[in-house]
This record gives structure tokens, sequence and C-alpha cells, in this order.
């Protein structure tokens, strides 16, 4: 725990320098002199996107593990110092600090303390022993590696967080553990919201204040959120806080005083893309930013965008072509690059079926199931994927359904709203259909399903302030009492999930048993538990080289199919 707390500290201060050097190179091209002040956690966000894009592009040339890559990484941090705005940013962020009111100070310490713990714990997450972890060890360790999906297609799963896993394993220190950086961004996530509540409470804004700290008991209530990104190597919740941030920028930061806000929409919605594939419909927002920048007469801008967002896909598409030989795998289409280690386009659509097949009634994995499934009426199998939900989760399904009900009936209001409201609901709306169709597991979807409701709550519903100071009270007891029953959660996993080598570091991964062959000259670790290579030493395959053979001598020649 204890190196958990420094390194994330350590992972934080980069971020925000990092994301305080974009800003400025973005207000340099839209002539800003307004000096726009984002919130720190926001700041963090754009970093961590700047630092993953840069060493997405090494991780094709070069391993992410070792000190060198962090290295270049700290080396722009300098500049951050000889910014004007540098001073006025370390101003801000001590009144963020100091200005919050004690039960939201308890909150936050509380909900820090359970990411830690949590975080601390033995990785057991079928995903994450099953390829994310291996995927990880692949960056952490070479270059980009033609192939891999040979080994297990699911190798060929890559996105841009495993890329930001790997330069912030810090393996060098010999930890054994993935997600220090999970904890830094469940941190700023905690930050952002409660100081949001915080500052609406003081703003005599009960209504928000209270929206936002449902926000956080949602997050928290459902096991898909908060706690899955603590304790995996999962994409799935990062991305989802990356679309709540761009719906967040577009609602509350856009208007012609400040562009940088579609700027910062454009470019981290690509980015929020390559997390995860689930979100592309977040392009809807990128369009319109674009849009908005050219009306604007942001021509220098709309520049910058597009090769921010040239880059960040290239380096997406570049990894994916190495590893499967696709640029969105597991979608085999666009069908464009031919080389030989190209995955086959029939086990491709095989992955794409299962990803749906499961998210509807949790297949198995053998190919009659999955066309089963895949091949069911939708009567057949909305009922069972109902039953298969957690209450939390059917919670928010159901207030997402009620939401939308609600605004049909403001329509007008709608209507007559801004372009950025409708714009938010458009995508919330297709993005949502999009997710129900491809793969209706809610951790896919939460990015679209919880704007609805937020929007329709915080935009359409008004407060009576006559009766603020009551509710107010009732507010800070509420916080209180979160604080209180999250306290007697951490005391229940200290009883039941909890060693005392965890108050230095993480548990990580158990060792796992593992047999040794020989593939044409090269090692090849088998574990014995099936689909459970976990960190295992690469390469580490589940089917004893059968189908698959070494390009080469050298292990990052790669593998091919037999």
């Amino acid at each position: 725990m204890l190196i958990t707390f420094f390194l994330c500290l350590f992972i934080t201060a980069l971020c925000w320098t990092w994301g305080l050097l974009t800003i400025e190179c973005l207000n340099k091209t839209l002539r800003n002199n307004n000096d726009t002040q984002l919130h720190f956690s926001i700041t963090c966000f754009v970093g961590l996107a700047a630092i993953t894009t840069f060493s997405s592009v090494l991780s094709l040339f070069m391993p992410l593990g070792d000190l060198l890559a962090l290295l270049l990484i700290m080396l722009p941090c300098i500049f951050v110092f000889f910014l004007k705005s540098f001073k006025q940013q370390i101003k801000n962020l001590k009144a963020f600090f100091f200005n919050i009111h004690i039960s939201f100070v308890l909150l936050f310490l509380v909900c820090l303390i359970l990411v830690l713990f949590m975080n601390s714990w033995y990785i057991n997450n079928e995903d994450t022993l099953g390829y994310h972890a291996q995927i990880i060890q692949w960056i952490e360790k070479y270059k980009a590696v033609p192939g891999i999906a040979h080994l297990h297609a699911r190798y060929g799963l890559q996105n841009s967080w495993f890329v930001s896993c790997a330069l912030f394993s810090f393996s060098f220190l010999k930890t054994h553990a993935l997600t220090f950086i999970n904890s830094a961004v469940l941190a700023w996530y905690l930050f952002f919201v409660i100081t949001k509540a915080n500052k609406n409470l003081f703003n005599k804004n009960i209504l928000h204040a209270f929206l936002w700290i449902i926000l956080l008991l949602f997050s928290l209530w459902s096991y898909n959120q908060v706690r899955l990104a603590a304790t995996t190597a999962s994409p799935d919740f990062i991305a989802t806080l990356y679309t709540w941030l761009l719906f967040y920028l577009l609602i509350t930061h856009t208007n012609n005083k400040n562009s940088i806000s579609f700027a910062l929409i454009a470019i981290l919605s690509i980015f929020t893309i390559t997390i995860k594939l689930s979100a592309a419909l977040v392009i809807i927002l990128a369009i319109y930013s674009v849009i908005k920048l050219l009306a604007l007469k942001k021509l220098k801008t709309v520049i910058l965008c597009i090769l921010c967002c040239t880059i960040i896909l290239s380096s997406f598409v570049a990894r994916n072509i190495i590893s499967s030989g696709y640029p969105a795998f597991p979608s085999t289409f666009p069908d464009i690059v031919n080389v030989d280690w190209k995955f086959t386009k029939e086990n491709g659509e095989l992955i794409q079926n299962y990803i749906t097949a499961y998210a509807r009634i949790k297949s198995k994995a053998t190919v009659d199931d999955i066309e089963k499934t895949v091949s069911m009426k939708s009567t057949e199998w909305i009922p069972e994927w109902w039953k298969n939900q957690s209450l939390a989760d059917r919670s928010i399904i159901a207030l997402t359904l009620f939401s939308f009900l609600f605004l049909l009936t403001r329509i007008k209001k709608v209507i007559h709203t801004s372009w950025e409201i409708k714009i938010a609901l458009l995508t919330a709306l297709t993005g949502i259909v999009f997710w129900f169709v491809k793969a209706p597991d809610p951790r896919f979807g939460f990015g679209f399903l919880i704007t609805a409701p937020a929007i329709a709550s915080g935009c359409f519903i008004h407060f009576n302030n006559n009766t603020e100071l009551y509710w107010k009270k009732i507010l800070i007891a509420f916080v209180l009492l979160m604080s209180v029953a999250l306290g007697g959660y951490i005391v229940y996993r200290v009883i039941n999930f909890f060693s005392p080598s965890q108050f230095l570091s993480p548990n990580g991964i158990r060792p796992v048993n593992y047999k040794t062959v020989k593939c044409n000259g090269t090692d090849i670790n088998i574990p014995v538990i099936i689909y459970g290579c976990g960190s295992t030493d690469i390469p580490c395959a589940y089917d004893s080289c059968k189908t698959f053979e070494p390009r080469g001598a050298k292990i990052t020649d790669g593998f091919r199919a037999k």
C-alpha cells in the first residue's frame, strides 16, 4: 500500500505536468488570453492521454518496462516550470485542497484508503489472468511483436490502456504489480466528484451536489466500476471515465470564449476509442467539436487536432496490425493488410461473436454455444440477460430508461435547449443502441448509460431554494453515513482480503504452475490451468504449439499460423 500510494503521487505529478503542457500548447494555437483553468483531475486525465499517446508510439520500437522509457516521459516535465501559468495553477491546486468541507475530506480519504486496500490484494480476475497480464508483459519486455494473437486470440485485443499499464507497472522495481496507474486514475475521479459536490454545496446548488454524490454511490455500488478498475487491469471503467469527461466538457465548458474544450473533446474522443472500441460512438462528439472549431475560425487548432488524432490512431492501428494483422481487432473490417502473421478471418469473427454471446447470457466459449447464442431472438436472450445483471446494474439500466421517458415528456424543452445538450443526448442514445446490439454487458456501456440520467436530472429538474438549508444538512449527513458504510467495508476487506505484506506493496498475481515445450527451437510456456497464464514468463500459450509456429529464431520475429 505504501509503495502504491507514493507511486500514485509520482504518476499524478507526471500526468498533471503533461496536462499543463498540453493545455498550454492548445491555448497558444487558440490565442486564448483568458488562461483557461481546468479542474486538477481533468488536467491529469489530459496529461495521461498525452503520455499514453507518446508511449504508444515508443512501444512500437522499444520496450516500456525499463527505466529508459520512464526517463523519456519525465524529460518534458522540466518545461512546465517555465510556464507563466504554473504559479497560478499551484495556487488553484492549494485552493482545491483547503476549501473542502470536513465531511467531504473524510469521504475522500475513506474512498482512497478503500482503493488502496482493494488494489493491494491478489488479482483474481479471469480476463487479467487470461490475457491482460500477458499483453502488458509483452509491452514491458519487447517492442511490438508480430502475430502474438496466434499464441492466444485475445492477445490480439490491443488497446492504449495496456500501454499505460506497462509504462507505469514499474517492473524494474520488482513489485510484481500491474495496476498502479489504476489507483491513480481512481483517485483523480474520486477527487473530482467529491470536490464538485463540495463546490455545489457552497454555491447553494444542493441538487447538483446530491447528483455528484449519487454518481459516486453508483460507481462504488456497481462492481463493474470502481471495484473492477481497482482490482484488475480492465480498461472498461477507464473508457467510461473518459467518456464521462467528454460529455462533461461538452455540456459545461463549451462556449465561444473557451473553445479549448472543443479541441480537448476532439482529441480525447479518439483517444477514448483506442482504450475500448465499445466507446466508438463518441466519434460524434469529435466531429461536432471540429465543426464548432471551424465555425469559430480556429483553423490552426483544427490542424493540430487532426495531427494529434492521426498520431493516436496510427499508433493504435499499427499495434493492432502487428499483433493480429487487422487495424481494429477483433473486427476483421477493414481487411486491408496482407502479412504472413495475419490471424484467420474466421477466428477473428468468432472472437467478435463470443464477446456478443458472453455479454448477452455469459455464453461458453465453444463454437456451438457461441453460434447458438448469437442466433437467438431478442425475446429469448433478453430475459436471461436481465436475470444475470446485479441489482446495482439493473438500477442503472432502469434509471436510464426512465430518464429517456422523462425527456420525452420535456421534448419541447429539449428542442429549445443548446446544441451541446442535443448532441450529448444523441450520442448517448446511439451509444446505448450500439452497446445493446453488439455487447450488452453494462461495463461496456456505462459511459453512455449514465449520461442520459445525468442530463435529465441536471438540466431539466429544478430545486426549491426555500429549503436549501434543510437539504444541505441532509446531504452532509448522507456523506458522513457513506463514509461510515465504506469504513465498514474496509474492515470487512481487512478481515477477509488482507495480508501483512500488503502494507508495503500489492500482492499482484499469484504464480501459476506451467510446463515448457519446444516449438521450432523457441521455448513456449504452457500453464497447467487452462486460460490462466497470469504473470508467467512470455511467451505463454494454451495449445502446445499445435496451431502456430515461430517466424524466426528470435522471439521478436513473432509467430504465424501453421
